[in-house]
């Protein structure tokens, strides 16, 4: 019996030794891996279970159709009339289709705002391809060339399986462990990965039940600095094996930009026919439009330049006076880009030796005066609006850590000279650019046109949108209110540039509109 047990006793040393070797070697070969190595699969667990809980990697990899229609209301903080709120609200329906085994695709967005709608539309069937626009009166499309889903997978997206899939396949390496946190009072596992726009995008799981709760990432805003950006799921409904979200919201800072509410189906049957071009959209034959090359500077009159085709096709107008320079309008894109910047160091390229002196911009929204740092850090004094004074002290004031401008890195407080009676009269001997203000619209409240009487030319903002093809298509409310006040204010017009679109002759706007009232007869 002793025997035994002594048996047992060496036995019972024996297999607890092997353990504590064994689990030394775990901890050993732990300890060896890096904290990268370690975050890593640490982050990549708790994806594959957040992927899971959505309806697992295999049926999701096996996913060959999908559709999803968004309804959306937004609150717009930078295409608000004003600076600052109460924001107006815009409705937004966007619907997708997508049929995998196919290579079909369909994306239309429509977008509903106070006296002003317009879309826009992408088809993929097999190897043909569309792109169009839309709005009340218009409806015509692009044929493009070499069409492919893989040039929109980021419209896959919208499905989080789809957004969790590409961050385990295509970003698995820059998958990082963030920590624990709280949403809403339920606790939250957190991860991060850099996404396909360069992003580092942090996404928080459910502790409970692994459902994606949201995903959030950082930015530079334009006006506001360093901003972060939400996305934040409400509720989860069950379309078979899958769970797809109900609702979410996309708010920035504080600021809610919109609500959405979901219609969501996996594996339904899509036809051929559900991708065809639609019978009422016109054909336009490609390479109708022409565009600069970025940052052209052309000149369109005595010392008068048109810089073309900035960041997403801005135009920028430049007055060369005898000892100072005039700049009108500052567009930015958001995220911020540096886009007046490059503006600058191209003008002092093609007119050297002469000080920025004045900036205006025909009004406050991000495409056209959110570049305004720039022009602060050259110490150019803004002519404005009075309603636009504290926005740009915001402005100038807002924090740029995240992507430092020259601003940033040089800071001075902005020289605001407002204009009054709403005009303001910039001369000299040789020059003379007329100023004024013809708001309120429903657009902005305060909207500036820049007259150049000797060049009887036009700079404006928004007002008659023309693109870039030879023709002009019928005129929505504004190039209507555009020629109202151009007669109002006897301007002797030749010539209209645009911020959106090509220089044209006022002979184009009158056509847009004649053709708006031919349709508005029938």
């Amino acid at each position: 019996m002793k025997k035994t047990s002594e048996a047992t006793r060496r036995g019972i040393l024996l297999c607890l030794l092997l353990s504590l070797l064994s689990s030394a070697d775990g901890l050993n070969a732990q300890e060896r891996l890096s904290a990268s190595e370690r975050s890593y699969q640490r982050a990549r667990r708790a994806l594959e279970a957040g992927l899971k809980a959505l309806g697992g990697l295999e049926a999701v990899s096996a996913i060959k159709s999908f559709s999803v229609v968004e309804r959306r209301k937004g609150h717009d903080d930078f295409q608000n009339p004003t600076p600052g709120p109460p924001y107006g609200d815009y409705n937004a329906v966007e619907k997708l289709m997508v049929d995998l085994t196919g290579s079909r695709l369909w994306h239309e967005l429509e977008v509903t705002q106070p006296r002003y709608s317009w879309g826009s539309l992408t088809i993929i069937n097999g190897n043909q391809g569309y792109r169009g626009y839309t709005n009340q009166w218009t409806r015509t499309a692009t044929p493009f060339n070499a069409p492919s889903l893989d040039d929109h997978r980021h419209l896959f997206q919208k499905l989080p399986q789809f957004f969790l899939l590409d961050a385990l396949r295509e970003r698995a390496a820059s998958l990082r462990w963030l920590g624990e946190g709280e949403e809403e009072g339920r606790k939250q596992e957190i991860i991060t990965f850099i996404d396909r726009n360069n992003r580092q995008i942090a996404v928080y799981f459910d502790a409970r039940d692994r459902l994606l709760t949201k995903y959030e990432y950082l930015f530079t805003d334009p006006a506001a600095g360093d901003a972060r950006s939400e996305f934040i799921y409400r509720g989860y409904r069950d379309v078979g094996q899958f769970k797809v979200p109900t609702e979410m919201v996309n708010r920035v800072g504080l600021h809610a930009e919109h609500e959405t509410r979901y219609e969501i189906q996996i594996n339904p049957p899509l036809p051929a026919s559900a991708f065809a071009l639609p019978d009422n959209v016109q054909v336009v034959a490609q390479g109708a439009a022409r565009r600069a090359t970025p940052y052209t500077m052309t000149q369109i009159g005595k010392d008068v330049y048109l810089v073309e085709n900035v960041g997403g096709g801005y135009n920028v107008m430049v007055v060369a006076f005898d000892d100072f320079i005039l700049v009108t309008e500052a567009p930015e894109d958001r995220p911020y880009a540096g886009l007046s910047e490059r503006v600058i160091a191209r003008i002092k390229e093609t007119i050297p030796g002469k000080p920025i002196k004045y900036l205006v911009f025909s009004h406050h929204h991000v495409d056209h005066g959110c570049g305004a740092r720039a022009y602060i850090a050259e110490g150019t004094t803004i002519i404005t609006t009075p309603g636009n004074k504290r926005f740009i002290g915001a402005m100038a004031a807002a924090p740029f850590t995240l992507k430092p401008d020259a601003l940033a890195r040089a800071p001075r407080p902005p020289v605001i000279e407002l204009m009054e009676n709403k005009k303001h009269v910039i001369r000299d001997a040789n020059h003379v650019v007329e100023l004024y203000d013809i708001g309120p619209y429903w657009h902005a409240n305060e909207e500036v046109l820049v007259y150049l009487p000797n060049e009887k030319l036009l700079f404006e903002g928004d007002l008659f949108t023309s693109g870039f093809g030879e023709d002009v298509g019928p005129a929505q409310d504004h190039p209507i209110l555009l020629a109202e006040k151009i007669r109002e204010l006897r301007l002797d017009v030749e010539k209209i540039a645009g911020v959106h679109g090509r220089l044209r002759p006022i002979a184009d706007l009158r056509k847009s509109i004649e053709k708006r009232n031919r349709m508005s007869t029938k």
